[in-house]
């Protein structure tokens, strides 16, 4: 009898320990509240592009309070970049979906609790913040943020928001094939700084 009692604890114990690790696996480094779960958004409706946006943003830039969409769309590298410059990280054919949301957002940074609350404090919030997903893996191939919007200005069509008073890296002339794992690799220009 006692045995049974043994066992029977021991298996009850593996099932929480195996629970808390599926958790821990499900979301790294995550809030795990945020249902952030990287899946391929091929199918996907805009609605579920938002979603998943929003998720990441709750999951991985500390959002807080209120999150609006103000920009959910499909699109091409190459639209991608007659906005924003260059984009290093994509690849001819690949498919991407942007997603920007305005709120009040951080960056979760790694080392919670290895950073002191007043460092984290000194790094400014973000008003707007985009990501540009990889509609094949439904990862995040580019997250950025802005505390004033400049960055996002032309492609919201917000006159309200100020010029942004930074240059756009022009334009790679042609994109790198891409390949089955991403982007086929290359080798980063030196810094000019």
């Amino acid at each position: 009898m006692r045995r049974v009692i043994l066992f029977s604890l021991i298996a009850v114990i593996g099932v929480l320990i195996g629970v808390a690790m599926v958790r821990q696996v499900r979301f790294p480094g995550a809030q795990a509240d945020c249902g952030f779960v990287q899946r391929t958004l091929m199918d996907a409706t805009l609605q579920q592009v938002e979603d998943a946006g929003k998720a990441f943003a709750c999951s991985y830039m500390d959002s807080q309070g209120e999150v609006k969409t103000r920009f959910v769309r499909f699109m091409t590298p190459e639209e991608y970049m007659s906005y924003f410059g260059d984009l290093a990280v994509a690849c001819r054919d690949q498919q991407l979906a942007l997603v920007i949301l305005q709120g009040d957002f951080g960056w979760d940074l790694p080392g919670r609790g290895l950073v002191s609350d007043d460092v984290r404090q000194k790094i400014p919030r973000n008003t707007f913040v985009s990501m540009v997903f990889d509609v094949n893996s439904g990862g995040i191939l580019q997250a950025t943020g802005s505390t004033d919007g400049a960055a996002f200005r032309i492609i919201l069509k917000d006159e309200s928001l100020p010029e942004n008073p930074l240059a756009l890296v022009p334009p790679s002339d042609s994109l790198l094939p891409c390949r089955d794992q991403g982007v086929a690799p290359t080798v980063m220009p030196a810094s000019t700084r």
